[in-house]
């Protein structure tokens, strides 16, 4: 297993962008990309810095429901998630990204 921290945020971004494309326009995102996504993500924590370690715990959890809430036909409240996550990762690189 290759876990290089520049592979995995790459692998991560190319998931997330068809994910959340999908969610966007009101589609159920395809379960094995969601299952990789979810792995990748859970492997990425490993290099989660401290600083960091609550807002990575926050957006694990809110990923999760966004993907569930998708899977359920819950379209409106992924969204939300989605847009919630977006923000999420707006302030989180502003603040600690160097």
């Amino acid at each position: 297993m290759d876990l290089q921290p520049k592979r995995l945020k790459k692998e991560i971004n190319f998931l997330w962008k068809n994910i959340s494309k999908e969610i966007k326009a009101g589609g159920i995102p395809d379960r094995d990309e969601c299952q990789d996504l979810i792995k990748k993500v859970n492997d990425y924590s490993l290099f989660v810095g401290r600083e960091w370690s609550d807002q990575w715990q926050s957006f694990c959890n809110d990923l999760s429901e966004m993907i569930d809430k998708a899977h359920g036909s819950q379209f409106k409240e992924a969204d939300k998630l989605l847009k919630k996550i977006k923000q999420q990762k707006k302030t989180c690189h502003k603040r600690f990204k160097k």
